[in-house]
């Protein structure tokens, strides 16, 4: 890795060097924005010299170290040398910290079965590209260097020589393809191809070069391709090409005899459901099938009802400065509870030893405080990347055509939002530490403007019953509450999934502020599982949900409160929109003039290598979020409470969590280790 280029030096070099680890596109720059100082995470220190590594039990000739259950494993002759089991140059992970020492159980817990977001920076989930620990920068990940032509449209990547899956199979270019031929182009396993595979409308194409090089190419100039290959897409592109398994499933490759057993011993009645049930990935991990190969830290050892085992990655690719192989953590113990009482519980009794973000709340944070010694842990509080961690979505295009019309008219929205005492939710909700806002990007952010974050967030309910007076909505029934233009009670049925545990008391609040203009409120919890499916088949007729994907790292790709460029199921203001986008007018409603220019807007800054004017676009999305309040937001410049055993070394002290760095995984679990090798609270 030679050096670091911004977007910048792209336009002026044309192309980066090989090896060369890139500023992303979208990370903070010095721009003149009127955001506040930028606050990184802790920079990485180097490992000092005098810290006692693991024992060295690898044979004498190697030059790498591995875990002693490991070292037993190869005088067994059940496993080959560490040696053979690493590249032939693994990638070396330097500590926080120090180097650490092999064992212990890493725990945590998930709020219910499909939340597995809760916890995946605990198996480490390996992305193509990687974002480093400052929450900015992008460097190499499981593809070992790239470069970029001269006019931007194609990348071509070097994998890494010798790396393996966790069955041993070597990682090649032919899993890749697998993925990119098999998957993403078989119409039956997916239906509609992502939108960030078909930049200036036209799909990507994808070669391999050799064993070790692919290459994709582009329509248009995309330098945000690096941002996705360093997040889910390059996740889950990982994830999902070991082919040397996943073919045993595919009809293409498959014996026709062979795959009809595979279907009747499984129940299924044609062949996608069966891969795509055996083949399961959430967040770069599979969750039910222990047999599923894996490039990261851990691979699942045992499923049970109420948890889930991990255990380290013979195979796994990294070493510290020493030569140790990682990961340092010997399990992963992770857990499912129904409730965040239970969850919380489990916090306080000295159950929980690494917990980065999505499950505890700042409502919380004085009850974890309390109980810190006598639960062997530690309570840090780490910045998110949500411009807001409560946003209000009115279904713009729901069904019912008579709410449609009242949601899509603009006063509407601006009623729902002076109606909001945000003061009331930062006291009750988040101990005070927050500030009042609307939908926009986080502070440091170089799209950062103060006035679009702030338009329209006063608390006035006599504002806002003006404007619904004004709308034609000053009619009520003798309950007092107020009626539809057809005559019937206005009824705004919320419904909702309360994966942060905050949100079920947001809920009730937002039900009595509108009560207060007059706007009857009912609600509905329901599982994740079921939101997805209504959520995306245009049945939540109004949500909430939090706007992370604000900070540089995704809001320029991936700007989901802002553009309808993408369905789903936590975008409840305007998924048939979407759809019209998606399907090119085939599906869906057609988008007002407003969405139109915010869709025109978001193409051209997708392919704009002009760092100013990929800028001055991003705030014109934002100009438009603050002037039709596409979402409404409440409060943000918040924290998380994040949890760790009290000897766990190598995690900081501060730093940021949330979706837009996969939970904190950017702080490398696999360098995490216990001081002395077992966490302090364990029996």
């Amino acid at each position: 890795m030679k050096k670091t280029l911004t977007r910048r030096d792209f336009v002026k070099a044309g192309a980066f060097g090989s090896g060369a680890a890139i500023l992303a596109a979208c990370a903070p720059a010095a721009t003149a924005v009127p955001a506040a100082a930028v606050t990184d995470a802790p920079e990485p220190t180097s490992a000092p010299a005098a810290t006692q590594p693991p024992a060295a039990t690898a044979t004498p000739a190697s030059k790498y170290k591995e875990a002693p259950a490991f070292a037993d494993l190869v005088k067994a002759g059940k496993l080959p040398p560490v040696d053979q089991r690493l590249p032939a140059e693994p990638e070396v992970v330097n500590p926080i910290e120090k180097v650490g020492v092999y064992g212990g159980v890493l725990r945590s817990v998930m709020i219910g079965e499909n939340t597995s977001f809760h916890v995946r920076n605990c198996w480490g989930p390996e992305t193509f590209l990687r974002i480093d620990r400052d929450g900015s920068t992008i460097t190499p990940g499981v593809a070992e260097s790239w470069e970029v032509s001269p006019n931007g449209k194609i990348y071509t990547f070097a994998l890494r020589r010798g790396m393996k899956w966790s069955d041993g199979t070597p990682f090649t270019t032919e899993g890749l393809m697998f993925w990119f031929n098999d998957i993403m182009l078989n119409e039956e396993l997916t239906p509609v191809v992502p939108i960030w595979m078909r930049p200036g409308k036209q799909m990507m194409e994808m070669e391999a070069v050799d064993d070790l090089t692919i290459r994709f190419k582009f329509a248009v100039p995309y330098p945000f391709f690096i941002n996705f290959m360093a997040h889910v897409e390059g996740m889950n592109m990982v994830a999902r090409s070991a082919k040397q398994y996943m073919a045993k499933y595919h009809i293409k490759y498959a014996e026709k005899a062979d795959l009809e057993k595979k279907m009747a011993d499984g129940n299924f009645d044609v062949w996608w459901k069966m891969f795509n049930d055996v083949c399961n990935i959430s967040n770069g991990m599979t969750l039910n099938n222990p047999d599923m190969p894996t490039i990261a830290p851990f691979k699942l050892k045992e499923k049970t009802t109420s948890a889930r085992i991990f255990e380290r990655n013979p195979y796994y690719w990294k070493v510290d400065p020493d030569g140790n192989q990682l990961p340092y953590i010997d399990t992963l113990n992770t857990a499912f509870v129904e409730k965040g009482e239970v969850a919380n519980a489990m916090v306080v009794s000295g159950k929980i030893n690494f917990q980065a973000g999505f499950v505890f709340s700042l409502a919380n944070y004085p009850l974890y405080k309390k109980n810190e010694a006598a639960g062997k842990y530690k309570v840090r509080l780490f910045k998110t990347p949500e411009s807001t961690a409560l946003m209000l979505m009115p279904n713009q295009t729901c069904k019912d055509e008579v709410l449609r019309k009242i949601f899509q008219e603009v006063r509407f929205r601006q009623a729902l939002s002076y109606a909001m005492d945000r003061d009331t939710f930062n006291q009750s909700l988040f101990q005070g530490l927050g500030v009042p806002v609307q939908t926009h990007v986080i502070e440091n952010s170089k799209y950062f403007v103060k006035e679009y974050e702030q338009a329209f967030v006063k608390y006035d309910v006599a504002a806002a019953n003006k404007l619904l007076d004004d709308m034609g909505l000053d009619k009520r029934d003798a309950q007092k509450f107020r009626l539809r233009p057809d005559g019937k009670r206005l009824v705004i049925n919320l419904t909702y999934t309360p994966s942060k545990d905050y949100l079920n008391a947001a809920a009730e609040l937002i039900k009595e502020f509108l009560g207060k203009v007059s706007l009857e409120v009912k609600l509905e919890s329901i599982t994740a599982e079921l939101i997805t499916s209504r959520g995306l088949a245009n049945e939540v007729e109004f949500g909430i949900w939090y706007a992370d994907k604000s900070s540089d790292i995704l809001f320029p790709n991936k700007p989901f409160w802002f553009v309808p460029y993408e369905m789903g199921w936590e975008r409840t203001m305007f998924n048939e929109w979407a759809r019209w986008y998606t399907t090119g007018g085939k599906e869906g409603q057609v988008p007002p003039d407003a969405i139109m220019s915010v869709i025109k807007i978001w193409e051209t800054a997708l392919s704009t290598t002009d760092e100013k004017e990929g800028i001055r676009l991003g705030r014109e999305l934002l100009k438009s979020q603050a002037e039709n309040l596409w979402t409404i937001g409440t409060v943000g410049h918040l924290f998380e409470p994040v949890i760790v055993g009290d000897n766990l070394r190598n995690f900081p002290t501060e730093g940021y969590t949330g979706f837009d760095y996969l939970t904190a995984s950017h702080y490398r679990v696999e360098q995490v280790y216990f001081e002395g090798g077992k966490w302090t609270g364990e029996a």
